[in-house]
């Protein structure tokens, strides 16, 4: 699971999933101030799309902490596949997708034929909650 922390507003968002491996600016401009920048301040960059729509967690919650307390190196940087998905989880369970799967599976292990099938991923939404 793709995960992105927001370093100014801390908050952490997700879930992503990479579409492209990690490249060299894709988007020369991606948070530059400049308008007319031909590198961007972070240049390692990937193209993602959105795997689940959740709302953010916020980097003061109790139990992100306790997962980016065991980072090796502080709390920016890479997360150890164990931490992605204990992060991803807590994601999925905040907007009730983990609920959603666990009545899918018992529906089908009670044979009921009309369970309904847990989507995929959600579609992205624009801020507004207008659908692009």
């Amino acid at each position: 699971p793709g995960l992105i922390l927001d370093v100014t507003d801390r908050l952490l968002f997700g879930i992503f999933e990479a579409l492209t491996p990690a490249t060299m600016n894709i988007e020369p401009r991606a948070f530059s101030k400049n308008p007319k920048a031909t590198t961007s301040p972070f240049p390692v960059q990937i193209r993602v799309r959105v795997s689940l729509e959740c709302p953010p967690l916020e980097d003061s919650d109790p139990i992100v902490n306790d997962v980016l307390r065991t980072r090796v190196g502080g709390r920016i940087g890479p997360l150890t596949h164990a931490q992605a998905s204990a992060l991803a989880s807590l994601l999925a369970v905040q907007c009730g997708a983990m609920q959603f799967m666990t009545e899918y599976s018992e529906a089908v292990k009670r044979g009921d034929r009309n369970a309904q099938t847990p989507p995929i991923a959600l579609p992205p939404r624009k801020i507004g909650g207008a659908k692009q």
